[in-house]
């Protein structure tokens, strides 16, 4: 009827080219829209007719032209709907590709990098040629942020499942390029969602709050917004950031958006507090003193199962605790979970926990029956009749080592978080190490 009102008033309508009758699949403005699946995806015709285009220039990159280049990337844009990563897979060809188009018959490394870049476009069309029409229900809300010291959050939605706040540092080096302003803002925003995501995908609890809708994250950074949820971004590094990150998200079971509110919001100041929070008891042993230890126990890192006390850039062991919520993390307070590994079976330890708690830590030894390596000072305390108690098959004086200038190395290393004070005081106090074996040693070790 509509069909006919419109011929009687002078339209003419071309019928291969309209849906004459409802459906519930439809080809609109060149891609397919599939109501049923809720799915807009690239036609195989006209993905077929791309990557044919593609080919030809990767077959000879040498005789390329600027044109060519702009024509595979104005119609990987136009593909946007279905596509929701094409701003990531044309951002190469945009920024870097196209200024090496003329020197590609003369230059090698303007060919490879020309062809790299074409290669990226092609495999990312293959893994992301359809996304869902519309966003989900938000299932879990987290709000984040990241400082100077080290980045954070809290989960805001369910407020019920009572989660650990989120608390990331930046390692020596990381401390180093903030100082610099190359680690600037705008990377430790877009950090600090990444591990955010990282945290929610391997939380269970989390993850499944997050699998009945998507994780709102919410951030003050407009920066960070922009280069995460609208794929807009100028700095090389974010984009590789912000890139891993939605290839994560593809291959996980929950999506992800980033909104912008004001650092006012009440959900953001609490955020900031978690990056503001200093912790004194957040050092970590530099490697040429573990490995000091280990040899002077006659053991190999892989002996190590279970790291109770650390964090990321500390960990000693595969499998470890940190004092709150991080992504990698097996656990929360190491005081609370058990010393095992991940099928349950007693786990080696090596045990670098606050000297200010040695009297817990020796009781949680106990407790456990945990066969470790254990870091002490040398001075006296309450504690030494504890750890007298315990089975310590073997005892060592850790040896301080000269750096490259000559210098003495601290044993310890700082996180980013370890308040300024703390830092000053911190001394080069003489350590030992303890052997504890409760069941037995599974070698012979030799006393240092």
């Amino acid at each position: 009827m509509q069909y006919l009102l419109m011929f009687c008033t002078g339209w003419f309508v071309t019928a291969r080219k309209c849906l004459l009758a409802p459906a519930k699949q439809a080809a609109f403005r060149g891609l397919e829209w599939d109501l049923a699946n809720e799915r807009v995806a690239v036609p195989e015709k006209k993905m077929k007719l791309l990557m044919g285009q593609l080919d030809r220039i990767l077959a000879d990159v040498s005789i390329a032209t600027a044109k060519d280049i702009q024509s595979v990337s104005g119609r990987v844009a136009a593909l946007r709907p279905a596509v929701k990563l094409a701003p990531l897979l044309c951002w190469r060809l945009n920024k870097e590709a196209i200024h090496m188009v003329e020197r590609v018959a003369t230059d090698v490394q303007a060919r490879e990098e020309v062809e790299s870049c074409l290669r990226f476009m092609k495999a990312g069309l293959q893994r992301a040629s359809a996304s869902a029409m519309w966003r989900k229900p938000t299932g879990l809300v987290f709000a984040g942020d990241a400082g100077d010291g080290g980045g954070g959050g809290v989960v805001v939605y369910p407020l019920e499942m009572g989660f650990a706040p989120l608390q990331t540092s930046y390692t020596e080096q990381e401390q180093e390029d903030i100082k610099a302003h190359v680690l600037h803002s705008t990377r430790r925003e877009v950090r600090n969602i990444c591990d955010a995501y990282a945290w929610v995908a391997e939380t269970p609890a989390a993850k499944e709050k997050a699998d009945e809708g998507e994780m709102l994250y919410l951030t003050d950074s407009q920066s960070a917004y922009r280069a995460v949820n609208e794929l807009r971004t100028q700095d090389k590094e974010t984009y590789k950031m912000v890139w891993d990150l939605w290839m994560q998200v593809m291959g996980s079971s929950f999506d992800l958006t980033v909104r912008w509110r004001p650092r006012t919001n009440p959900y953001l100041k609490a955020a900031d507090q978690e990056t503001r929070e200093t912790d004194n008891s957040a050092w970590g042993l530099r490697d040429v003193y573990f490995d000091q230890i280990l040899q002077g126990f006659g053991m190999a890192r892989h002996d190590i199962e279970l790291d109770p006390f650390s964090q990321k850039e500390f960990a000693k062991a595969e499998r470890w605790y940190s004092l709150y919520s991080a992504p990698g993390s097996a656990g929360v307070d190491g005081f609370l979970m058990p010393w095992t590994k991940a099928d349950g079976a007693k786990a080696f330890c090596f045990v670098n926990g606050p000297y200010g708690k040695l009297n817990l830590i020796l009781e949680k030894i106990a407790q456990e029956k945990a066969d470790c390596i254990l870091l002490a000072p040398s001075w006296s305390g309450s504690w030494k009749g504890q750890l007298a108690s315990l089975p310590v098959k073997a005892k060592m004086e850790v040896k301080k080592i000269k750096g490259e200038k000559g210098q003495l190395l601290p044993l310890s290393v700082p996180s980013s978080r370890v308040g300024a004070e703390a830092r000053v005081k911190a001394g080069m106090w003489t350590t030992h190490a303890y052997l504890i074996r409760f069941g037995g040693g599974r070698k012979r070790v030799r006393r240092a």
